[in-house]
Formats: C-alpha cells, structure tokens, sequence
C-alpha cells in the first residue's frame, strides 16, 4: 500500500539533489512543491477518513470531487467550533500550499525558486501538527465541521448536492 509520506521523502529527495538536475532546476522546485502538497493533502483526508463517524465517512468518500476544498472549509470549522486557532492557522496554510501547487503545476510564467519551496515546507510543517490534534477532537466536532465545511463548498463550487 502506498504511504503519503513517500511523496514527502521523495520531494526532500529531489531538493537535496537539485544540483545534479542541471538544467532542469525549476522542474525539480514545481515536482517538490506538487508531491509536498499531495503529501499532506493526502495525509489529512486519510486521517479524517479515520476519524470520521462511520456516516459522515460515507458521504466524505462519495464527496471526492471536492475534497481540497473540504479539507481546507473542515479545519477552519474546527477551529471555529473547538476555539482551536491552531486549526485556523492550518486552514490558511492549506489553502496557501493548495494555491502554491496549482501555480507550480500550471502557470508556466511564474518563476518558481527554492525559497518558495521551503515557504511551503513551513507550511506543511504547521499542518502535520494539526494532523496529530484531529485525532483528539470530538467526532461530534468532526461531523459539524464536515456539514458546515461540504455547504460552504457545494456553494463555492456550485456544485448538486
């Protein structure tokens, strides 16, 4: 089975050899910055996958085509609820390291440098701590968040429930 945190020993990997890319530098900073994010996109969804009521499980699994957004609406509603500004903190580094990646993978005229890769390691850093708090929070939390985070996004997205 495929552990998340091989994207993230994978992406290290990459930036420590950086040099050995010439010329392809900026492909190696684009390919960090994308697996670092799956990487801990990855590791939020299976933890809360987990940590989920069986129910909200379900309808999270079935919500697939939104789960970046979720992730993201469903930690900041556990900060607002749990009184958690640590959750907050990590919805906005998530939505920042989800902004990174889209560039990285997609805008071809954005100039990308080790120094953004490292800002998103930064990131990722204050998120894998919340990763751990998940565990501890109230599932009834768990399942207002999720509720509240899925409206937000069906409405955001405009998508049918």
């Amino acid at each position: 089975m495929f552990r998340p945190e091989d994207f993230k020993y994978f992406a290290e990997k990459l930036i420590r050899n950086i040099y050995s890319f010439n010329p392809y530098q900026e492909a190696v900073i684009r390919s960090s910055i994308s697996r670092s994010y799956y990487y801990i996109f990855l590791e939020l969804r299976e933890t809360l996958i987990v940590n989920f009521p069986r129910e909200i499980r379900e309808q999270f699994l079935n919500d697939s085509n939104i789960h970046h957004c979720l992730i993201e609406k469903i930690l900041f509603e556990i900060g607002s609820q749990s009184r958690d500004r640590d959750f907050i903190k990590a919805s906005k580094a998530f939505k920042y390291s989800r902004k990174t990646r889209n560039l990285a993978d997609y805008d071809l005229r954005e100039v990308f440098s080790n120094e953004m890769y490292q800002d998103l390691i930064m990131d990722i850093g204050k998120i894998e701590a919340i990763n751990v708090k998940i565990k501890q929070i109230d599932r009834k939390i768990l399942e207002n968040a999720y509720k509240k985070a899925k409206e937000k996004c069906i409405k955001f997205n405009k998508i049918d429930k």
